[in-house]
């Protein structure tokens, strides 16, 4: 059996089906420069936030005053004032001091393959700020086991850089974490303690120790001199008000993190002008779309008022044209929104591959945007029809 045709359907002849594409793919164009430019924002800003520790977009940094010519020979460690007010500046929600250890560490370390001898660079974090504190993360004098965690950039360079030069091995972090460290401690009238490599961070690039063998270290041959270095949890590093309170100061912090906010602005930029544009688009199909159903109408004026005459009413006559016009509306831009969460996916697997994590699916504003486009083109739409067959 045939489908049964709706009465108006087979009343009004199809006439200006060509405009009808033309104004279907400009709407798919509009619709789909919009989707792209705010996934692209939604995705710069995601990174931004939670590219990880060791990322360009680190919600932790370190910051310390900047060091040119004139303030080389000056005091550039942090009063109490002067971490106070940055603890309590725009975006920061926690923070604590950097003490480094003021006093000298030497590491040995001697084995068949590996032989090694160095100054050490310690200091130690508040425990909260540390990313994974490692199982009997705990020191007290007179213990000679002492656990401490490892840069991550530490590992990077000795791989890559130190030990080819040396001929000696690369290493893995499970490899590291079983070789023990001889410190000696506090010059020649200090102590020996054996380290451990017991976890590794990528929020500073120091050798963090518990802060109760610092504070008892500088307490013995160190001196009562302010942190030289902050941690910081920042909500958004790459925030150009938190950029311009770190100069208006003196403050330096990772080079990357101002480029992760040249890179927001530049993102802005074009997704503005992309929106922009997306949006006229829109509204030329909006356009096309409101003559369109206005001029079916009128051609089929002789129709609609036989329909009328057998005792079809105007509601049912406006939904029986709605249902014409809306569904290629609604699937052109259901077919943009999945070529959109197509890039998404395309984008999260590539990215994946350099370490940067992109959620696979679309965040809810881009989900919020096109269920706005297919509001407003269904409000339109009913609109031109009402108005159309009054």
């Amino acid at each position: 059996m045939k489908a049964r045709k709706e009465p108006l359907s087979i009343l009004i002849q199809p006439q200006g089906q060509g405009r009808m594409a033309i104004a279907l793919s400009v709407l798919f164009a509009g619709v789909l420069l919009l989707l792209l430019s705010v996934l692209a924002w939604t995705d710069v800003t995601q990174l931004s936030h939670n590219a990880g520790d060791n990322g360009a977009g680190s919600s932790y940094i370190v910051v310390g005053k900047a060091i040119t010519e004139r303030s080389m020979a000056a005091d550039n460690t942090f009063a109490t004032a002067e971490l106070s007010n940055l603890l309590h500046a725009p975006q920061v929600q926690d923070g604590g001091a950097v003490v480094a250890a003021q006093f000298p560490v030497y590491a040995t370390i001697g084995g068949n393959s590996l032989s090694l001898a160095t100054d050490l660079p310690v200091a130690s974090v508040p425990d909260r700020l540390i990313d994974n504190i490692p199982d009997r993360w705990h020191w007290e004098p007179g213990q000679r086991a002492l656990p401490v965690i490892m840069s991550s950039e530490f590992l990077r360079i000795y791989n890559y850089v130190f030990a080819p030069g040396q001929g000696l091995p690369q290493l893995s972090r499970e490899s590291v974490k079983a070789i023990a460290l001889t410190l000696h401690v506090g010059g020649p009238e200090g102590i020996k303690v054996t380290a451990y490599v017991a976890g590794f961070t990528d929020r500073v690039n120091t050798l963090l120790v518990p802060e109760s063998f610092v504070q008892w270290g500088n307490s013995r041959w160190g001196s009562n001199s302010g942190p030289s270095q902050v941690l910081l949890q920042v909500k958004d590093p790459s925030d150009a008000g938190f950029s311009e309170y770190l100069q208006e100061h003196g403050y330096v912090t990772d080079a990357r993190m101002l480029q992760w906010n040249r890179l927001r602005t530049i993102a802005g930029i074009v997704t503005s002008v992309t929106g922009l544009l997306a949006l006229m688009l829109m509204a030329i199909s909006g356009i096309v779309f409101t003559l369109y159903t206005e001029l079916t109408v009128a051609r089929a004026h002789a129709s609609i008022a036989l329909l009328g005459q057998l005792g079809y009413s105007t509601a049912t006559l406006r939904a029986m044209l709605l249902r014409r016009v809306l569904p290629p509306v609604l699937l052109v831009i259901t077919g943009a929104a999945l070529c959109g969460t197509g890039v998404q996916m395309l984008a999260a697997s590539r990215l994946a591959s350099d370490g940067l994590i992109l959620s696979i699916i679309p965040q809810w504003p881009y989900w919020l945007v096109y269920g706005g486009c297919a509001a407003l083109l269904y409000i339109l739409l009913r609109r031109t029809v009402t108005r159309a067959t009054a």
